[in-house]
């Protein structure tokens, strides 16, 4: 390596050595750890047997309610129609935030009592807009 007067770092190039080319495999590899085989993706979302196999081993069972959203480049009304429906809200929560807020505090209030979780799942939230970021925070205020 050359030195250029007082510099007091140095940089260079990697070439990814695992089987993932996801960031999560991006990150254990710079940890030191290299992967054979890649970890599954769902594009198209999680499949039944995923929840139903989290469900099991968070013994949530049926008191388990996930909205999982795998497009990141929605826009905010496509968020809330979206999440409405895989949370089966009725279509007029899809339609408008009042009402999305209202069916989702209920439905939040009544698994909390009945002792179950509702989730909210986000695949490549690093790629949302600020804007709907923003509108995901307030959610959990």
């Amino acid at each position: 390596m050359k030195r250029r007067g007082d510099a007091a770092g140095a940089w260079g190039t990697m070439i990814p050595a695992s089987a993932g080319k996801d960031s999560t495999a991006g990150h254990w590899e710079i940890a030191g750890v290299h992967l054979d085989k890649p970890f599954p993706t769902f594009p198209n979302g999680f499949p039944r047997e995923v929840i139903e196999e989290f469900s099991r081993e968070t013994g949530r069972g049926d008191k388990l309610k996930v909205a999982h959203v795998s497009n990141p480049t929605l826009k905010r009304d496509e968020f809330y129609e979206l999440v409405a429906a895989e949370l089966g809200l009725t279509r007029v929560a899809g339609l408008s935030k009042a009402q999305f807020l209202i069916e989702l505090n209920g439905l939040v209030r009544s698994q909390l009592e009945a002792g179950g979780v509702t989730a909210l799942i986000i695949d490549e939230a690093q790629s949302m807009s600020f804007e709907l970021l923003e509108e995901i925070r307030l959610l959990a205020n």
